[in-house]
């Protein structure tokens, strides 16, 4: 019997399979990164980088758990009332519910807002100014998967920081 890593029984190829056995993230193995910008206790909450470019516009300094050329996710794991405030992207992003139940807003008033559940998803387009928040009872898991060279950017300055200049 031939072994998974053979590369005369792979159409993929020697090379091509390495990469993806060595693609694997074991959740155990990463350590949480803290955003240093959040000032508010509803917002300071654990990320977990699995894979992202070598050089990240996103929680800069921080390396991701695999390299990636071309796609970035990171979770955010959440008590109820955490989330990520009024930010926006460059390109699109996928929020997906992997456990707990969400509110994702497009406006401070939250007037305009849809809620997921475990296994929802949206897609948001670049551009759009959008946050979410845990408003379940349990901790909850919201996966976030965007393109490499997505950029964020805060459209709010957490409490006691001043607001960007224009």
């Amino acid at each position: 019997m031939a072994s998974a890593t053979s590369s005369q029984d792979s159409p993929n190829g020697a090379p091509l399979l390495a990469q993806a056995l060595g693609g694997l993230v074991k959740f155990k193995d990463i350590k949480p990164l803290w955003p240093t910008a959040a000032a508010t206790p509803e917002f300071a909450l654990p990320f977990y980088k699995y894979c992202d470019s070598a050089q990240p516009n996103i929680a800069r300094g921080v390396p991701p758990a695999v390299l990636s050329q071309e796609l970035r996710l990171i979770t955010g794991v959440c008590q109820p009332g955490q989330g990520m405030p009024l930010h926006n992207h460059t390109g699109e992003e996928l929020m997906f519910a992997a456990s707990g139940t969400w509110v994702i807003y497009f406006d401070e008033a939250e007037s305009a807002k849809v809620h997921l559940d475990r296994w929802d998803a949206i897609v948001v387009p670049g551009g759009v100014t959008r946050g979410w928040r845990n408003i379940g009872r349990d901790t909850g898991c919201l996966l976030n998967i965007s393109a490499i060279t997505d950029q964020m950017t805060m459209t709010r300055p957490a409490k006691g920081e001043k607001a960007p200049s224009p």
